[in-house]
């Protein structure tokens, strides 16, 4: 896939530590064309796919990590919303 932007080191180490913590969490993302919208779920695994990197929720969701905009309040650096 194209135009895909890696999140920070630091910032996937907190995916990371929420994963094995096994916790519900408040992901505000948005995908692009798309409004921002705000699930909440446990942070089941995290994935790279043909050079893309995916968060996956017990909700059966998964969203691509650039796309993130806050986990649990905690902004991605770099963005703001």
């Amino acid at each position: 896939m194209s135009d895909y932007t890696p999140i920070d080191c630091n910032y996937y180490d907190i995916l990371e530590h929420l994963a094995t913590l096994r916790q519900p969490a408040a992901v505000h993302y948005q995908q692009p064309g798309h409004e921002a919208a705000t699930v909440t779920g446990i942070i089941t695994d995290l994935q790279a796919r043909q050079g893309v990197e995916y968060l996956y929720l017990d909700t059966t969701l998964e969203i691509r990590l650039d796309w993130l905009i806050t986990v649990n309040g905690e902004p991605v650096p770099g963005k703001c919303g």
